[in-house]
């Protein structure tokens, strides 16, 4: 494979683009340990390594391909049907196909992903000036953006390599990390933590190839486990069951992220876990190459705040003019920036720029700093945080339906969690919430369904410019 550079970001950098299809489901024991070891075999022999969630529907997975151009594809053998029928509306050939199975496993007329291992070894592809390793893309990770419909952020190879700096601990431990990873491995929040800090740090590191309660309680027992990373719904559901919680008494730090966590929670969480354990809830965004902020060990905060700024990472407010907010308490748009930023999205010129201002990435966030350093999350732009829920690509569709005159889909509070609501304009009485329902749960992966609902409205509220007046809904 030979390096050829590009520096548009429409067109990928190298001659061979990886698409990394994983499978949640898949239960044998090694499987997702080589997740982490095909990322870094992918970038290294110079190519761009995409992930992708293995719950999307044709929809979804035709916009990725079509967007991101693969000449090679890895999944599962169960998700082999879905690929197939995307990539012959793609144009790809089932030639650039591989299953992640043995030889043995692998269905009729497609080879394993263990072929790749015939074609001997090379030295990896070697840069050492800055700006080539800015301007190189490692991968191109999914994202909602700060708004809008989903997009692929550029994430360098700079980026990467930021980023692997930045979890080194800047306190030492005085325990032996062992870490249970058991978040999809394709998102930004686990990325890091499954395919970095393994290498980078030397701890010991398991692997679950999905949530269950049953195995997680026996991971956590059974290996001693004291390094977790969870969303908040998680830690709700911990403080809220009635059964025995011991297992828990060994953990003494908690990565929570995707969302604010409130402080009474995390009071109910604390009673848990070891005595001198530390819950970091950070906060951090895919453009932004992780998270930006954390608390760190051993410091205990139960305030509700996302913790301070990452070592490398600066960060400031501004209010709706773009002005600099300095005082301690008031409100503003949160802006970052540092090495780890991505460069911006594939083929989308107008979103990109539209990121920025003044090399300062805009998170569409609301936030404010006390006097400590601290940082709050009061507030956000963006229509709903967590899994990347487009209330742009769900109008798109919803739309399309011929009983629907208009649409709009707002975040609301669901189960301990927040999930997308529509509000819809109908041109016909007949059509019921369930229908409307039924309609995107046919198209859409799992977590953009409408858990939040369906109401029934007269007229969506937009401003003279067509933009939906998301607020007043």
């Amino acid at each position: 494979m030979y390096y050829k550079p590009n520096r548009h970001l429409d067109v990928p950098s190298t001659d061979l683009l990886t698409w990394i299809f994983g499978n949640e489901d898949i239960h044998d024991t090694d499987r997702p340990i080589y997740y982490p070891l095909i990322f870094l075999a992918v970038i290294g022999a110079g190519a761009i390594f995409v992930g992708s969630n293995p719950g999307y529907k044709e929809l979804e997975l035709t916009s990725l391909l079509e967007t991101s151009k693969p000449n090679l594809i890895i999944t599962a053998p169960d998700l082999l049907p879905a690929i197939q029928s995307v990539a012959k509306i793609c144009h790809i050939s089932t030639s650039k196909i591989l299953t992640f199975a043995e030889q043995d496993e692998t269905p009729k007329g497609f080879r394993s992903w263990t072929d790749l291992f015939k074609f001997g070894e090379q030295d990896w592809i070697r840069f050492d000036d800055l700006h080539t390793a800015k301007s190189t893309p490692a991968c191109l990770v999914t994202t909602s953006g700060t708004t809008g419909m989903p997009k692929l952020a550029v994430l360098s190879h700079h980026a990467w390599v930021a980023l692997n700096c930045v979890i080194d601990d800047p306190v030492p431990k005085p325990y032996d990390i062992k870490r249970l990873v058991f978040l999809p491995m394709f998102h930004t929040f686990a990325a890091p933590l499954s395919h970095l800090a393994p290498l980078r740090e030397g701890h010991a590191t398991y692997v679950m190839p999905r949530f269950s309660m049953s195995q997680f309680v026996d991971a956590v027992e059974r290996f001693k486990i004291n390094e977790i990373m969870v969303v908040p719904p998680m830690i709700v559901n911990f403080v809220s069951s009635t059964s025995p919680k011991a297992y828990l008494k060994n953990v003494r730090f908690v990565w929570c992220g995707g969302a604010p966590l409130d402080g009474a929670i995390m009071k109910k969480m604390y009673r848990l876990l070891a005595p001198n354990a530390c819950i970091a809830q950070v906060y951090g965004m895919t453009e932004a190459g992780w998270i930006s902020t954390s608390n760190f060990f051993p410091e205990r905060d139960d305030s509700g705040s996302v913790g301070k700024l990452l070592p490398n990472v600066e960060a400031k407010l501004i209010n709706s003019r773009g002005i600099f907010v300095q005082e301690a308490g008031k409100r503003g748009e949160i802006c970052v920036r540092g090495p780890r930023l991505m460069n911006g999205y594939l083929g989308n010129a107008k979103a990109s720029a539209d990121s920025f201002i003044d090399g300062w990435l805009k998170t569409g966030d609301v936030g404010t700093v006390d006097k400590y350093g601290k940082i709050f999350i009061v507030d956000r732009q963006k229509a709903m945080r967590g899994w990347q829920v487009s209330p742009a690509e769900l109008e798109g569709i919803l739309r399309c339906h011929p009983q629907v005159a208009d649409a709009a889909v707002i975040g609301v509070q669901h189960d301990n969690s927040e999930a997308p609501k529509a509000l819809i304009v109908r041109n016909t009485e007949s059509l019921t919430e369930e229908d409307v329902k039924a309609y995107i749960a046919a198209l859409l992966v799992r977590y953009k369904h409408l858990d939040g609902g369906v109401s029934f409205v007269e007229s969506i509220p937009k401003s003279p410019s067509g933009k939906i007046l998301r607020k007043l809904l």
